[in-house]
Order: structure tokens, then sequence, then C-alpha cells
């Protein structure tokens, strides 16, 4: 029976009930697979087309560290082999802002597999964005069709729909085949191998077991922790072998000599063929380091960065020990920055791993209380963000944001079909298999076994992650196989409801229900992630000067997020560069009371200050200067704007104390010398006035006002040359300066007064 609807699923013990026709046929399967893979594809284009509005950030920006270091190395090994060729060099079509790259004379420090995939694509297509992401949700989609396979081989054509359909339109896969990033190849490996195993499950043989170990080499070159799934794999192959022998009726003795040497034989193909992908790998690190590595080294640094001092579960940069590595002349560079300086990654790897030692080993309490939150921070419906921000991708999309998907639904179902698989095999063994040779029965031993290989997979991939950190795409690659029992669970449950089976029905849908809601009511903070997503895109607009891009893509954020309150700090802000001052003002006016921090609520008083001078509102303007000093005493644009408030009123000292206290915060402001010049002589203090002007021509000489104000003092005290040559200074800084001209005018081109008579 391979079907949804009245397939009795794995180690199901309960008597056959009638074989009915199908009503899913291969033929209905194929067109609804079809119009998935349409549904699939038009979701994807979509979302490419999107892209393109904003193609500057499909380039990994600043904070995407790992992206920028794939993307870096793929260019340059598809530089390598164009000119290895004599092919002409790929035009960059994008400033690259990472400047990590793979070092020649290293091993691979990544599972290289992604990035000669990307670097393929580079070769045959140039530095086009467009086709790189294209090319990759097409793999994409292959991965929709892998997951058909799986699901029809392990259960029934339509648990290969559902599975199909959770590939095509789980939104997180869309965002991660729309990176530069190792989860869209890691995904695609990942079914591939589950299709070849289950493959070679149904019809044990050579050349089936050469196609699953090979499916497993690339898979590992894909991801380096797979190559801890290689002795499981050999394990489960030997089990699954033992198994068929003993259901074929051989006796003890048939099970001696000729089985054992077909087990081994067949097992010796698996690890063969597992590490001729791998070879290749092998043979490029040694040719270009010296050394013996088999696929990618770094396992040292990558546990010290997920144990070092300030972990707490999530990715936390390694800027300390960078520090002590390379000197503190180092410690302004970005992160990006400081790796790219390391000129021995054998001798950084064991400054690393003896640093985690050390660390575990004085603190194995913090230690095992830091695995044990990573262990359940693993399966939180939280998307981590680590340097792909999934949620806010997907917030901040038109096409994706209509799209459903939770993490919690999905972890619910995996759950209830786990329970069901293993209570389902506990009744079997207990009870024994009555009729072991039946076509249903052999079914579902096939099942059980595939269903016990998934299992397995997704253990031997969970266990390394609680002693690192978490991340949504350390997850995403068995995705497909929780998928699998989710899928399990939605068959299960309506099989017990087709046959009135209502104990373990209605307790099935309960317990996923309950699951849950549970976890999505979970509360979720994802502020981090849209502080990030949006605080970079502006910074990028805002470095090339353009204030309407960066206002657009403010108001973007705030239109699904209006209440983050970094958010409305950029829009406020945006508003402002934009030139659309009266927004602006009214903008930070609604954000100033919900600002509790104290440097936040100074910045945006004093921009309240400053746009209310420009208005000519002094009072409003005072009143926002004097709420500045309330949150932080030694702001100097407070302090200049009080100071000249004060002046324009007439309060010539209470402005001499506000300048006074700004140029102890900002001793290299010539304006504010040239205003404190102004308020002494005001007050009568000529003399240090003209202190004032002249320490404001030389903190700031192209500052034309000191020599203005100087200039002024001097003509009226009668020192007339002097004050001739300050107007001629200030007239070769600023030849149209009204002012200057004028007391040029006035004081210098008069007849000198008559001499006194004799």
């Amino acid at each position: 029976m391979n079907h949804c609807e009245n397939h009795s699923g794995p180690a199901d013990p309960s008597p056959q009930h009638p074989v009915q026709a199908p009503f899913l046929t291969s033929g209905r399967a194929g067109i609804l697979l079809a119009l998935i893979l349409l549904a699939g594809l038009a979701v994807r284009l979509s979302y490419l087309y999107e892209l393109q509005e904003h193609p500057d950030f499909q380039i990994p920006m600043y904070f995407q560290v790992d992206m920028g270091f794939i993307d870096n190395s793929a260019l340059d090994h598809a530089q390598n082999a164009r000119a290895l060729l004599h092919l002409p060099p790929i035009e960059p079509q994008f400033e690259r802002n990472i400047v990590w790259r793979h070092n020649p004379g290293n091993p691979q420090l990544r599972p290289p597999l992604y990035t000669f995939f990307l670097s393929a694509l580079y070769f045959i297509l140039g530095d086009s964005q467009f086709g790189v992401r294209l090319a990759q949700m097409l793999l994409g989609l292959g991965s929709v069709l892998l997951a058909y396979f799986l699901g029809a081989k392990i259960y029934s054509r339509g648990a290969g729909l559902l599975m199909a359909g959770f590939m095509a339109f789980y939104w997180p896969f869309i965002i991660y085949e729309a990176n530069l990033h190792e989860p869209v190849m890691v995904i695609f490996c990942s079914l591939l191998f589950l299709n070849a195993a289950l493959w070679w499950l149904r019809r044990p043989g050579r050349g089936r077991a050469l196609g699953m170990g090979l499916a497993c080499g690339f898979y590992t070159i894909a991801s380096a922790a797979v190559i801890l799934f290689l002795p499981v794999l050999l394990c489960w192959s030997v089990w699954v072998l033992r198994n068929k022998a003993g259901q074929a009726g051989a006796g003890p003795a048939d099970l001696r000599r000729p089985y054992w040497l077909s087990v081994l034989r067949q097992a010796a193909i698996i690890l063969m063929a597992f590490f001729i992908p791998i070879l290749p790998v092998t043979l490029l690190n040694y040719c270009e380091s010296g050394r013996f590595v088999l696929n990618s080294f770094g396992q040292g640094i990558t546990l010290y960065i997920g144990n070092q001092p300030e972990s707490q579960g999530y990715l936390h940069g390694a800027d300390e020990l960078l520090d002590v590595y390379l000197g503190e002349e180092y410690q302004a560079l970005r992160v990006d920055e400081k790796v790219a300086r390391i000129d021995d990654w054998w001798r950084w790897a064991a400054l690393a791993r003896q640093a985690v030692r050390d660390q575990i080993l004085e603190h194995p309490g913090w230690f095992l209380k830091l695995c044990l939150k990573r262990a359940a921070l693993f399966w939180t419906p939280r998307e981590i963000s680590q340097n792909i921000t999934e949620y806010a991708d997907r917030l901040f999309s038109r096409t994706l944001y209509r799209i459903p998907g939770n993490f919690a639904v999905i972890f619910a179902l995996f759950i209830v079909g786990l329970i069901d698989y293993l209570l389902v095999g506990l009744i079997y063994v207990l009870r024994g298999d009555r009729n072991p040779n039946t076509n249903g029965r052999k079914e579902n031993r096939l099942n059980r076994a595939g269903y016990a290989l998934v299992l397995l997979l997704i253990l031997v991939w969970y266990a390394p992650f609680p002693f690192l950190w978490i991340s949504a795409h350390f997850r995403a690659p068995i995705l497909p196989a929780v998928a699998a029992f989710a899928v399990l669970a939605c068959c299960r449950i309506r099989y017990y409801f087709k046959t009135r089976r209502w104990g373990p029905a209605i307790m099935g849908a309960a317990v996923a229900i309950q699951i849950a809601v549970v976890l999505y009511l979970m509360p979720v903070s994802y502020d981090d992630d849209i502080q990030t997503w949006l605080y970079f895109r502006t910074q990028h607009y805002a470095k090339h000067k353009e204030p309407e891009k960066e206002l657009a893509v403010a108001e973007r954020v705030m239109e699904r997020a209006p209440d983050h309150l970094f958010a409305r700090r950029i829009y406020a802000q945006a508003l402002l560069d934009a030139g659309r001052k009266e927004e602006a003002l009214a903008a930070h006016e609604q954000l100033l009371p919900d600002l509790k921090e104290n440097a936040p609520a100074a910045d945006a008083a004093e921009v309240i200050g400053l746009l209310q001078r420009e208005f000519g509102n002094n009072s409003a303007a005072r009143e926002a200067f004097l709420q500045t000093l309330q949150h932080e005493p030694n702001r100097p644009v407070a302090l200049h704007g009080l100071g000249n408030i004060a002046f324009e009123n007439g309060n010539h000292q209470e402005a001499v104390r506000y300048l006074e206290h700004a140029l102890q915060v900002e001793p290299t402001n010539s304006n504010t010398w040239f205003l404190l010049g102004m308020a002494r002589a005001a007050a009568g203090d000529v003399t240090r006035a003209e202190d004032a002007y002249r320490e404001g021509m030389r903190v700031g000489p192209e500052d034309v006002w000191p020599a203005i104000g100087l200039a002024n003092l001097l003509a009226e005290a009668g020192r007339r040359d002097e004050a001739c040559a300050l107007y001629d200074h200030a007239l070769s800084l600023d030849p149209k300066n009204a002012q200057a001209r004028q007391g040029r005018e006035e004081h210098c081109t008069k007849p000198p007064p008559p001499a006194p008579p004799n």
C-alpha cells in the first residue's frame, strides 16, 4: 500500500484492512508534485525580483563575516581558474565589504563544497548575483524533488507530497537560497544522502552501496560534522543486512561465512566510496599547506568561540583572543580585518584550543550549564540569527511576509511522530512478527529501518552543537529529517481517525496542539535582529550619501515594526538626513518620552533643540537643550546652544558659563570660541574676549568667524592695522563673506583721521 490514506505506517501491529484502490495514484501524485514545484518556483522568482530592488545588499555586509569569507574565496578560485585557462578575468560588479578570504598557504578552513559550487557559478556567470541566486533557488527546487522521493520511499506518496510542500514553502529555506552561505548546499546533500540510503535499503547491492557512500562523502565535504555519522552508517548497514538475512530464513550455519563476507564487502564499498569525494580535498590541502587535513580544520577555534568566558549560547566574536594574538595595535579593526591578518592559522588554532581547555577545566559547572542551555536552545522556535537575519529578512519582505511557517508546529508534530514510531516499534518487538514474509510486513520493516536512519542522522547531527553555539542555520540541514517525522505524525493521526482508533488519534492531535501552542506563545524577541538588519543597510546608504534610499529602508521597517525603538530612532534621523525637518522634529518629539537610556534620550533632545533653533523657537529649543543636559550634562552641542540663546537674550554672563563648560568638553570647536569671545566682549571682558578669538583661530585655522570677531574687536579698540590684516585674512578664507568685506570697507578703506595740530 503506497498512499497516505490507507498506509498503516511503520511497524503497525494491527490486522491488515482490505486493500482499496489508492486515490493518490502515481499520475495524480505527479501532477500535484508539478504544481508544488511551479508554485515554489513562482514564490522564489518573486523574492528574487524583490531582491533586485536593493542589489547592493546581495553582497555580504560587515556583520556577515563568514559569508564574506566564502564569497571572496569563491571569487578568487574562479579568477585563478580563468587565469589558468587563459580566459579573461571576472569583472567585479559589486564592492566587497569583507576583506577576509582563503589564504592559499593554508588548508581549507571551512568545508569546501559550497565554496567550490559558488566558485563554479562565478566562473560561468561572472559576478552576477542574480544568476547565482537563481541557480541556488533551482538547487532548492531540487531539494523539493528529493524531499518528495524521501517521503514516498519512507512512507507513501501522500507523505512525499507533504514533504515537498514543506520544502517548497517553508520560508527559511527560501532565505537560505537567497544568501551566499552553506545551508542551501548542506540541505540538498542531506536529502541526496537520505534518498541514496533508502534506495540501497530497498535492494541492497554493491552499486547502491557505492552510491550511498558517495552521497555521504559529498555530504561530509558540505558539512564537516557528518563525518561523525560514518561509523553509525556502517553499523546501520550491517544491521539492515543482518535483518534481511534473518528474514530470508537463513539458519545459523548459513549466517556464518558467506553472509559475513557479503556484509563486509558492502561495508567496505560504502567506506571506500565515502572517501572518494573527500580524497581530492585532502590532496588539495596537502599541496597547499604541506599538512594532512582530511576535509577542513579549525574545530579548536570553533570550540573556543562557543566556550569563551563571555559565551551565552549564541555566537560571540573572538576579538579578545585575536587581540592577544595580533597585539594591541590592531584592536580598532573590524573582526574580518583582524582574522585577515592571522599569518599562522595553526598557531592561532593551538592558542584557541589551549584557551578553551583552560576555560572548561577551570569552570566545569559553568560549561555544563552552558551545554544544557544550548541543548534546549537548539529546539526553540526562535530563528537564532548568525550572518543571516532570517526573521528580519522575512518580516521586511513583501513576498515572504505572507507565507506562514513556524518551527513550533514542525517540532510539535516531530515529537508526536517520534513517540508514535517508538511506541509502535516497541509493541512490534513485544508481540513479535507473526507473519514476517507478507508484503505489508516487509514494507513496514523497511519503513522502520528507514526512519531509524533518519532518527540516527538527527541525533548525530545534533550531538556536537550543545558544545558549540546555536543558530538557526545550524538546525536547517536536519529540518527535512525532522519534517519526515512530522509528516509521519500527520499520516498516522489521519490513519487512526480513518480506522476509528479514537484513543491514539485524539491523543496524538491533542499532544501536537499543546506543544505547538506552548512553543508558539513562548516569548521571543527579535529586537536585535531588526536592529542589525536596519543598521547596516542605513549605514550603507549613509556612507554613499543616498538619504532618500536610507529613508525608504527606514519607512519599510516602520511599517512592519512601528514600536521598535531603534527603528524609530533611525527613521527620525533618516527624515532629518533627507531634509524633511518638520517631520523629523515631530518624529523626535514622539520618540523622546519612550527613550529610557541616557545617551539615546540626550541625542533625541539635542536634535529637537537644534531644529527648534532653526525654526526660530528659542524657548522650546532652550527646554530641549536643558533636557539634554539632564540625561548627559557634558553635551557640547547642547551647551553651545544654551550659550547662544543666552547671548541672544542678553544674558551674557550665563552665556559665558555655558560656553566655557562646552569648551571644557570639546576645546577644539572654533565656533564655540568665537561665540565665547562675543559673550565676553559684550560682558565687558575685552582682554579675555581677545584670548577666546585667538584660541578659536588656533584650533580652527580654516574657520573665518574667529578672525572676523577679533578684527571687529581690534577695530573698536583702535588697533586699525591689526584689524585690517585680520579682515584680509578672513577674505582670503572666504572671499564672499559679507561681514569681513563690510568691516574692511569701514575700517580700512577710509583715509586716516588728520593728525592732531602741533
